[in-house]
C-alpha cells in the first residue's frame, strides 16, 4: 500500500512522514492517526520504503523493527549511509515490547527512539512532535 500524496487538508504546509510497516492495518491506522496533522505516505515493503525515502526524503520516517526482507534497523542504517537521508529522524515501532518497556527500546537500535505499537495514539503523537520539533 502506498498512500496517495498528502490528502490531509493541512497537506500543503504539513511536515511529511513516511510510515514503513509490513502490516497493512498498521499503515491504515497510522495514516488515520497522523493524517490530520501531517502529510503521511506509506510503504508496506521496506525496500520500497527505503527507495521512497531516498528519492524524496520526508521530515520523519516511522518504521517497524521486525519486517521481512529488511529489518527496521537495517533500513535505518541504509538511510544513515546515504548523504541525502543521513539526517532523517527515524522512529521505530514494534510489537515486540509492551508500552512499559519503551525505555528499554529507546537506545536499542543506533540510539533511535522507539514506541510500542500498543502504546496508543497520544504517545505516538507526542514522540512524533518531539522528533519534528528538533
Amino acid at each position: 500500500m502506498n498512500a496517495p500524496a498528502c490528502t490531509s487538508r493541512r497537506a500543503s504546509g504539513a511536515k511529511r512522514i513516511l510510515v514503513i510497516d509490513d502490516d497493512e492495518a498498521v499503515l491504515m491506522y497510522l495514516s488515520s492517526v497522523l493524517g490530520a496533522d501531517y502529510c503521511v505516505t506509506t510503504a508496506a515493503d521496506p525496500l520500497k520504503g527505503l527507495e521512497s525515502a531516498q528519492q524524496s526524503p520526508p521530515d520523519l520516517v516511522i518504521c517497524d523493527l521486525d519486517m521481512p526482507r529488511m529489518s527496521g534497523g537495517a533500513l535505518a542504517a541504509e538511510l544513515a549511509h546515504d548523504a541525502s537521508t543521513a539526517e532523517l529522524p527515524v522512529l521505530f515501532l514494534t510489537s515486540l515490547i509492551c508500552p512499559t518497556q519503551r525505555s528499554e527500546l529507546t537506545y536499542l537500535v543506533d540510539g533511535r527512539p522507539g514506541v510500542a505499537k500498543a502504546s496508543g495514539p497520544e504517545v505516538l503523537k507526542r514522540e512524533v512532535r518531539r522528533l519534528l520539533d528538533n
